[in-house]
Protein backbone atom coordinates (compact mmCIF):
# COMPACT_ATOMS: atom_id res chain seq x y z
CA UNK A 1 0.00 0.00 0.00
CA UNK A 2 1.15 3.35 -1.21
CA UNK A 3 0.19 7.04 -0.47
CA UNK A 4 1.00 10.79 -1.84
CA UNK A 5 4.32 11.48 0.53
CA UNK A 6 5.64 14.78 1.45
CA UNK A 7 7.78 17.25 0.99
CA UNK A 8 9.19 19.56 3.61
CA UNK A 9 10.36 23.22 3.79
CA UNK A 10 12.42 25.62 5.89
CA UNK A 11 10.94 28.78 6.19
CA UNK A 12 13.11 31.64 4.09
CA UNK A 13 15.72 34.43 6.32
CA UNK A 14 14.52 37.43 6.31
CA UNK A 15 17.72 40.04 4.55
CA UNK A 16 16.78 43.44 5.14
CA UNK A 17 16.79 45.41 1.34
CA UNK A 18 19.60 47.64 1.08
CA UNK A 19 18.23 51.38 -0.30
CA UNK A 20 20.22 52.62 -3.13
CA UNK A 21 20.30 56.21 -3.58
CA UNK A 22 21.28 57.40 -7.04
CA UNK A 23 22.67 60.77 -7.27
CA UNK A 24 21.77 62.54 -10.94
CA UNK A 25 24.63 65.01 -11.80
CA UNK A 26 22.91 67.69 -14.09
CA UNK A 27 24.27 68.37 -17.61
CA UNK A 28 26.28 71.77 -17.83
CA UNK A 29 23.93 74.42 -19.69
CA UNK A 30 25.84 75.24 -23.06
CA UNK A 31 25.96 79.02 -23.90
CA UNK A 32 24.77 80.25 -27.52
CA UNK A 33 27.52 80.98 -28.94
CA UNK A 34 26.76 84.61 -31.10
CA UNK A 35 27.28 84.56 -34.71
CA UNK A 36 29.62 87.17 -35.96
CA UNK A 37 28.01 90.46 -37.67
CA UNK A 38 28.85 90.45 -41.03
CA UNK A 39 30.05 94.42 -42.10
CA UNK A 40 27.47 95.56 -45.14
CA UNK A 41 28.74 95.48 -48.10
CA UNK A 42 29.07 98.19 -50.38
CA UNK A 43 27.78 97.58 -53.55
CA UNK A 44 26.42 100.34 -55.79
CA UNK A 45 22.78 99.60 -56.58
CA UNK A 46 22.47 96.74 -54.42
CA UNK A 47 18.32 96.47 -53.18
CA UNK A 48 18.47 100.17 -54.75
CA UNK A 49 14.74 99.92 -55.95
CA UNK A 50 11.71 97.51 -54.93
CA UNK A 51 8.54 97.06 -56.42
CA UNK A 52 5.13 97.14 -54.16
CA UNK A 53 2.81 96.90 -56.06
CA UNK A 54 2.35 95.80 -60.14
CA UNK A 55 4.27 94.04 -62.72
CA UNK A 56 6.87 96.67 -62.99
CA UNK A 57 10.62 94.61 -62.31
CA UNK A 58 13.37 95.30 -61.18
CA UNK A 59 16.80 94.31 -63.04
CA UNK A 60 20.07 94.93 -60.51
CA UNK A 61 20.35 98.64 -60.23
CA UNK A 62 17.80 99.26 -62.88
CA UNK A 63 13.59 99.37 -62.40
CA UNK A 64 11.96 98.75 -65.93
CA UNK A 65 8.22 99.10 -67.25
CA UNK A 66 6.03 95.92 -67.42
CA UNK A 67 7.54 93.60 -70.21
CA UNK A 68 10.69 95.77 -70.98
CA UNK A 69 12.12 95.49 -73.86
CA UNK A 70 8.97 94.31 -75.33
CA UNK A 71 5.79 96.72 -75.27
CA UNK A 72 4.14 96.87 -71.49
CA UNK A 73 0.09 96.51 -71.89
CA UNK A 74 -3.09 98.69 -71.46
CA UNK A 75 -4.50 99.66 -68.23
CA UNK A 76 -1.36 99.01 -66.10
CA UNK A 77 0.29 100.36 -62.86
CA UNK A 78 3.24 100.19 -60.81
CA UNK A 79 4.27 101.66 -57.17
CA UNK A 80 7.90 101.69 -57.05
CA UNK A 81 10.11 102.65 -53.40
CA UNK A 82 13.55 103.58 -53.45
CA UNK A 83 15.84 102.19 -51.35
CA UNK A 84 18.88 105.00 -51.68
CA UNK A 85 19.04 107.75 -51.32
CA UNK A 86 20.42 111.01 -52.61
CA UNK A 87 21.46 109.59 -56.02
CA UNK A 88 20.19 110.78 -59.16
CA UNK A 89 18.57 109.12 -62.44
CA UNK A 90 20.12 107.83 -65.18
CA UNK A 91 17.81 107.08 -68.19
CA UNK A 92 18.30 103.72 -70.71
CA UNK A 93 15.67 104.08 -72.42
CA UNK A 94 12.45 105.51 -72.53
CA UNK A 95 9.38 105.56 -74.82
CA UNK A 96 5.52 105.72 -73.88
CA UNK A 97 2.57 107.10 -75.29
CA UNK A 98 2.65 111.16 -74.91
CA UNK A 99 0.53 112.75 -72.09
CA UNK A 100 -1.42 109.41 -71.70
CA UNK A 101 1.00 106.65 -70.73
CA UNK A 102 2.83 108.22 -67.93
CA UNK A 103 6.18 107.62 -64.67
CA UNK A 104 5.52 109.99 -62.16
CA UNK A 105 8.64 110.82 -60.17
CA UNK A 106 8.72 113.41 -57.42
CA UNK A 107 5.30 114.11 -58.39
CA UNK A 108 6.64 115.32 -61.65
CA UNK A 109 4.62 113.65 -65.22
CA UNK A 110 7.15 112.43 -68.04
CA UNK A 111 5.88 110.71 -71.11
CA UNK A 112 7.05 110.42 -74.67
CA UNK A 113 10.35 109.97 -74.64
CA UNK A 114 10.62 112.69 -72.03
CA UNK A 115 12.64 110.22 -69.16
CA UNK A 116 13.75 111.57 -65.81
CA UNK A 117 17.32 111.66 -66.54
CA UNK A 118 19.07 113.79 -63.63
CA UNK A 119 16.33 113.90 -61.01
CA UNK A 120 17.12 112.71 -57.58
CA UNK A 121 13.65 110.72 -55.98
CA UNK A 122 12.36 112.16 -52.88
CA UNK A 123 12.84 110.20 -49.59
CA UNK A 124 9.24 108.49 -49.42
CA UNK A 125 7.84 109.14 -52.41
CA UNK A 126 7.22 106.46 -54.48
CA UNK A 127 7.71 106.18 -58.14
CA UNK A 128 4.29 105.37 -59.92
CA UNK A 129 3.72 104.41 -63.80
CA UNK A 130 0.10 104.45 -65.10
CA UNK A 131 -0.62 103.47 -68.99
CA UNK A 132 -4.25 104.16 -70.64
CA UNK A 133 -6.87 101.76 -72.11
CA UNK A 134 -5.61 102.15 -75.88
CA UNK A 135 -1.92 102.83 -77.45
CA UNK A 136 1.20 100.95 -75.99
CA UNK A 137 5.46 101.55 -76.58
CA UNK A 138 8.23 100.02 -75.69
CA UNK A 139 8.37 101.65 -72.63
CA UNK A 140 11.48 102.31 -70.02
CA UNK A 141 14.39 101.41 -68.19
CA UNK A 142 15.88 103.66 -65.71
CA UNK A 143 18.74 103.35 -62.67
CA UNK A 144 20.33 104.75 -60.19
CA UNK A 145 23.70 106.29 -60.48
CA UNK A 146 26.36 104.06 -59.01
CA UNK A 147 28.37 105.25 -55.35
CA UNK A 148 30.94 107.81 -57.52
CA UNK A 149 35.00 106.68 -56.96
CA UNK A 150 37.36 109.79 -56.35
CA UNK A 151 38.73 109.58 -60.36
CA UNK A 152 42.59 110.36 -60.29
CA UNK A 153 43.37 113.85 -61.70
CA UNK A 154 44.38 113.33 -65.22
CA UNK A 155 46.70 116.24 -66.81
CA UNK A 156 44.99 118.35 -69.45
CA UNK A 157 45.49 117.46 -73.43
CA UNK A 158 46.68 120.16 -75.36
CA UNK A 159 44.50 118.87 -78.48
CA UNK A 160 40.93 119.93 -77.60
CA UNK A 161 38.10 117.76 -78.27
CA UNK A 162 40.17 114.87 -77.67
CA UNK A 163 38.26 112.26 -75.80
CA UNK A 164 35.49 114.44 -75.49
CA UNK A 165 33.07 112.11 -75.77
CA UNK A 166 31.91 108.81 -75.40
CA UNK A 167 28.51 106.77 -76.44
CA UNK A 168 27.89 104.47 -73.65
CA UNK A 169 24.55 103.02 -75.26
CA UNK A 170 23.35 103.14 -78.93
CA UNK A 171 24.24 103.64 -82.36
CA UNK A 172 25.40 107.43 -82.25
CA UNK A 173 29.12 107.80 -83.42
CA UNK A 174 32.19 109.82 -82.25
CA UNK A 175 33.35 111.45 -85.08
CA UNK A 176 36.91 113.02 -83.72
CA UNK A 177 35.61 115.79 -81.24
CA UNK A 178 31.88 115.59 -82.39
CA UNK A 179 29.33 112.95 -82.17
CA UNK A 180 26.65 112.08 -84.38
CA UNK A 181 23.25 110.55 -84.63
CA UNK A 182 23.11 107.27 -85.95
CA UNK A 183 24.29 106.43 -89.71
CA UNK A 184 24.60 110.33 -90.28
CA UNK A 185 25.06 111.95 -92.67
CA UNK A 186 21.79 109.65 -94.04
CA UNK A 187 18.83 109.45 -92.15
CA UNK A 188 18.83 107.08 -88.69
CA UNK A 189 16.06 105.13 -87.95
CA UNK A 190 12.89 104.32 -86.43
CA UNK A 191 12.69 103.59 -81.88
CA UNK A 192 16.52 104.15 -81.64
CA UNK A 193 18.38 106.03 -79.12
CA UNK A 194 21.44 106.81 -77.75
CA UNK A 195 23.16 107.59 -74.47
CA UNK A 196 26.53 109.93 -74.86
CA UNK A 197 28.69 110.92 -71.89
CA UNK A 198 30.82 114.31 -72.10
CA UNK A 199 34.36 114.11 -70.59
CA UNK A 200 35.36 117.67 -71.47
CA UNK A 201 33.66 119.81 -68.97
CA UNK A 202 32.82 123.72 -69.46
CA UNK A 203 32.99 123.55 -73.06
CA UNK A 204 29.90 124.72 -75.14
CA UNK A 205 28.50 122.65 -78.00
CA UNK A 206 28.29 123.69 -81.31
CA UNK A 207 26.21 122.44 -84.17
CA UNK A 208 27.48 120.96 -87.41
CA UNK A 209 24.07 119.99 -88.59
CA UNK A 210 20.47 119.68 -87.22
CA UNK A 211 17.34 117.74 -88.74
CA UNK A 212 15.44 116.14 -87.00
CA UNK A 213 11.09 115.03 -86.87
CA UNK A 214 9.96 118.27 -84.55
CA UNK A 215 8.70 117.28 -81.51
CA UNK A 216 9.07 113.32 -81.36
CA UNK A 217 12.35 112.37 -82.69
CA UNK A 218 14.91 114.72 -79.92
CA UNK A 219 18.41 114.97 -78.28
CA UNK A 220 18.49 116.19 -74.37
CA UNK A 221 20.94 118.26 -73.15
CA UNK A 222 20.86 119.32 -69.97
CA UNK A 223 16.88 117.59 -69.63
CA UNK A 224 16.12 120.02 -72.46
CA UNK A 225 14.56 118.68 -75.57
CA UNK A 226 15.85 119.65 -79.20
CA UNK A 227 14.08 118.52 -82.21
CA UNK A 228 13.11 119.90 -85.77
CA UNK A 229 15.80 122.65 -86.63
CA UNK A 230 16.28 124.05 -82.85
CA UNK A 231 19.97 122.78 -82.21
CA UNK A 232 21.45 122.72 -78.81
CA UNK A 233 24.06 125.48 -80.17
CA UNK A 234 25.92 127.27 -77.16
CA UNK A 235 24.88 124.85 -74.48
CA UNK A 236 27.35 123.96 -71.97
CA UNK A 237 26.94 119.97 -70.83
CA UNK A 238 26.22 119.53 -67.49
CA UNK A 239 29.04 117.19 -65.51
CA UNK A 240 27.61 113.77 -64.83
CA UNK A 241 24.25 114.20 -67.03
CA UNK A 242 24.27 112.49 -70.42
CA UNK A 243 22.77 113.64 -73.34
CA UNK A 244 20.37 111.89 -74.89
CA UNK A 245 18.81 110.68 -78.44
CA UNK A 246 15.46 109.12 -78.94
CA UNK A 247 13.64 108.53 -82.80
CA UNK A 248 10.21 107.57 -82.46
CA UNK A 249 8.09 104.66 -84.51
CA UNK A 250 7.62 106.66 -87.91
CA UNK A 251 9.20 109.54 -89.58
CA UNK A 252 13.26 109.63 -89.98
CA UNK A 253 15.43 112.02 -91.02
CA UNK A 254 18.78 113.42 -91.49
CA UNK A 255 19.79 113.53 -87.98
CA UNK A 256 22.54 115.58 -86.55
CA UNK A 257 26.21 116.33 -85.52
CA UNK A 258 27.90 118.37 -82.69
CA UNK A 259 31.12 119.27 -81.65
CA UNK A 260 32.49 120.67 -78.61
CA UNK A 261 33.92 124.25 -79.19
CA UNK A 262 38.13 123.78 -80.38
CA UNK A 263 40.62 125.37 -79.32
CA UNK A 264 42.32 128.57 -80.53
CA UNK A 265 41.71 129.41 -84.15
CA UNK A 266 41.80 132.39 -86.50
CA UNK A 267 40.07 135.22 -85.73
CA UNK A 268 40.60 135.20 -81.96
CA UNK A 269 43.48 135.29 -79.44
CA UNK A 270 44.12 133.73 -76.04
CA UNK A 271 42.81 135.79 -73.05
CA UNK A 272 45.02 135.68 -69.50
CA UNK A 273 42.44 132.85 -68.41
CA UNK A 274 42.89 130.66 -71.77
CA UNK A 275 39.20 131.35 -73.39
CA UNK A 276 39.41 132.42 -76.72
CA UNK A 277 38.43 136.00 -77.24
CA UNK A 278 37.34 137.88 -80.63
CA UNK A 279 40.09 139.95 -82.03
CA UNK A 280 39.03 143.39 -82.67
CA UNK A 281 39.73 145.10 -85.92
CA UNK A 282 42.49 147.85 -86.22
CA UNK A 283 40.83 151.28 -86.57
CA UNK A 284 40.95 153.11 -89.37
CA UNK A 285 43.05 155.94 -90.28
CA UNK A 286 41.57 159.82 -90.82
CA UNK A 287 39.63 160.18 -94.10
CA UNK A 288 41.26 161.09 -96.75
CA UNK A 289 40.91 164.00 -98.99
CA UNK A 290 37.74 161.93 -101.06
CA UNK A 291 36.01 162.07 -97.72
CA UNK A 292 36.50 158.03 -97.54
CA UNK A 293 38.20 156.46 -94.40
CA UNK A 294 41.84 156.47 -94.81
CA UNK A 295 43.84 153.03 -94.55
CA UNK A 296 43.61 150.85 -91.49
CA UNK A 297 46.02 152.33 -88.84
CA UNK A 298 48.64 150.47 -86.49
CA UNK A 299 46.90 147.82 -84.63
CA UNK A 300 45.77 147.01 -81.21
CA UNK A 301 48.00 145.78 -78.62
CA UNK A 302 47.15 142.84 -77.31
CA UNK A 303 45.75 143.67 -74.03
CA UNK A 304 43.04 146.38 -75.80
Amino acid sequence: VTSAGWKLCLPATQTEATTTTTTTTAAPTMQPTQAPTMPPIDAPGAGAWSVTEGACAVDGNCVTSPNFPSNYSVNQGCSISVQENGKAIIVESFQTERYYDTLFVNGEAFSGSNGPAGKIPSTGVPITWTSDHSVTSAGWKICLEAAQTEAPTMPPTDAPGAGAWSVTEGACAVEGDCVTSPNFPSNYGDNQGCSISVHENGKAISVGSFQTERNYDELFVNGEAFSGSNGPAGKVPTTGLPITWTSDHSVTSAGWKICLEGGVGGGSQTSPTGVGVPVPPAPLGPPGPSGQPGPPGPPLPKDA
